[in-house]
């Protein structure tokens, strides 16, 4: 038997949670393109006028499965990674007193991939998974350096504007086992 919640979670609740990153699912992390068409759509939504206070930026969905030690990602790796490094980029502009604490990504079968999200932007990868996040993160402070003038109404919006659509389910089967053939490129 198992349970579905879905929800509505702005950014700024994931900041407490852990999530567990599986091999099966697609690459780590968007294209830059991607990266820099959902920086400029969240801005437009910055600039829509007579928006109204309630209204939110929807993000697409993650899904999700519940683990004794937090969540297991089955879906929306990509999207979780790009909302990480943008909060990385945000975060780092702060000293280390002032920043907040960011969710938690831990890959399932490789603590390189975790190593290298907590080095992210020090130095080029020569691994492609770990190319791509570099990638990224380096369109996020491109996009970043030229909206620079944006960047405190921007972080405003993202963190509590912006919404995920929350999918957590609570199975007892083996997810990798079941998802695996569905994400085969």
């Amino acid at each position: 038997m198992s349970n579905t919640a879905v929800i509505l979670k702005p950014i700024h609740e994931l900041f407490s949670e852990h999530f567990f990153l599986t091999d099966y699912q697609k690459g780590d992390s968007w294209e830059r393109w991607q990266v820099k068409e959902l920086l400029n759509d969240i801005l437009g939504f910055c600039d829509k006028e007579n928006r109204a206070d309630n209204e939110s930026y929807y993000f697409q969905p993650i899904v999700l499965n519940t683990r004794e030690a937090g969540w297991e990602m089955l879906d929306g790796k990509q999207r979780l990674m790009t909302i990480f490094l943008i909060m990385e980029y945000l975060n780092r502009r702060y000293s280390k007193k002032f920043r907040r604490e960011v969710f938690t990504l831990e890959y399932r079968h490789s603590s390189a991939r975790t190593e290298y999200l907590l080095s992210l932007g020090n130095k080029k990868a020569d691994y492609f998974e770990f190319m791509n996040m570099y990638e990224s993160f380096d369109e996020i402070k491109k996009w970043f350096e030229n909206h620079m003038s944006r960047i405190n109404g921007f972080e405003s919006i993202f963190l509590f504007k912006v919404q995920l659509l929350w999918c957590e389910l609570n199975v007892t089967i083996d997810a990798e086992s079941a998802f695996s053939p569905h994400h085969i490129s």
